[in-house]
């Protein structure tokens, strides 16, 4: 197990891991990082597993990607639509994109350096305080 991480620190996506990792700690400590990638892709979920990113290991960078699926996933999409204007505000650095015609939508943003970091840890800190008590969802 050591191999592989090690190889990622050598590339520089170990550094920005470990600073990732320990400024949601601070942050937003209810999505779980784990300690290690231990792949390309890693789901990141909530403590409650009510919402989750992605975070893709691709070189040097990070990538987190998360994806509002319309017929796939119906309670966070009623959470993302009732919501839109303030998570795409809150979200501004990311890149969004309308990912097919279900209308299901794609936000990205990549940890090049470790400025990066903070900008990513504070968007998903505001995009579990639209999840954090899934018992209050938007109705229809």
């Amino acid at each position: 197990m050591r191999k592989p991480i090690g190889a990622l620190k050598e590339d520089g996506a170990g550094e920005l891991w470990d600073g990732f990792r320990s400024e949601m700690s601070k942050i937003c400590a209810s999505f779980v990082i784990p300690p290690a990638p231990g792949g390309n892709v890693v789901k990141a979920y909530t403590a409650t597993r009510s919402t989750y990113v992605e975070v893709h290991v691709d070189g040097g960078a990070l990538t987190i990607r998360k994806t509002f699926k319309n017929r796939t996933a119906p309670r966070e999409w009623k959470v993302f639509t009732a919501n839109q204007r303030q998570i795409k505000h809150e979200w501004s650095a990311f890149k969004c994109s309308k990912l097919n015609a279900r209308g299901d939508v794609t936000a990205e943003f990549t940890i090049r350096k470790a400025e990066d970091i903070h900008v990513a840890t504070e968007a998903l800190r505001s995009l579990y305080l639209h999840f954090r008590n899934p018992r209050k969802l938007p109705q229809g």
